[in-house]
């Protein structure tokens, strides 16, 4: 069990003198009760008050359980739970990661391994004739090109939007009935 010391509204257990919140007090008090009944760990003989907790802890002796990795760090853990624990308590506000060749924050190392592999491991040869921006690739030239040509109007009140993704949020916002 976490404790949380100097953190106001916090209280001590009789019997340990550790700081608990008191909503989880009456719980604490049983891992002192010596009579109640214990769920031992078959791998390593720890012992659970709660069959849930257990199970939890069982996982960590199977060599194939799956492992949830930090973006920031490459750290591997054992749940999901751990990861976000991990998370803020190790990194906790940080920026998001940022490439080093144009100083764009991105939100994780896949976006952030994508975004390096599309805008600056190629050339960009396939260039917009209308606005000069370059692509990696054809299709994303094309889908962009469809901004300059493309009109996408509103049915309900006429309005004129370059893409369907404005298109469909201007149509949520203003007309969802």
């Amino acid at each position: 069990m976490l404790t949380h010391k100097g953190v106001a509204g916090m209280v001590e257990c009789p019997i340990c003198k550790m700081k608990v919140h008191p909503r989880h007090l009456t719980k604490h008090k049983l891992t002192h009760d010596k009579e109640r009944p214990r769920f031992s760990c078959i791998h390593c003989g720890k012992q659970f008050l709660y069959p849930v907790t257990l199970k939890s802890h069982a996982i960590t002796h199977n060599p194939h359980r799956p492992k949830f990795t930090c973006q920031i760090c490459d750290k591997q853990l054992l749940s999901k739970g751990t990861l976000i624990l991990h998370l803020k308590k190790t990194h906790g506000n940080q920026p998001r990661l940022e490439c080093n060749k144009c100083g764009k924050k991105l939100k994780n190392m896949k976006t952030l391994k994508e975004h390096s592999r599309t805008q600056h491991e190629y050339d960009k040869i396939f260039k917009c004739q209308m606005c000069a921006v370059a692509f990696t690739c054809e299709a994303r030239l094309i889908r962009h090109q469809a901004r300059h040509t493309t009109d996408f109007r509103c049915l309900d009140c006429s309005k004129v939007y370059k893409d369907k993704h404005t298109l469909k949020r201007h149509i949520l916002k203003c007309h969802k009935d």
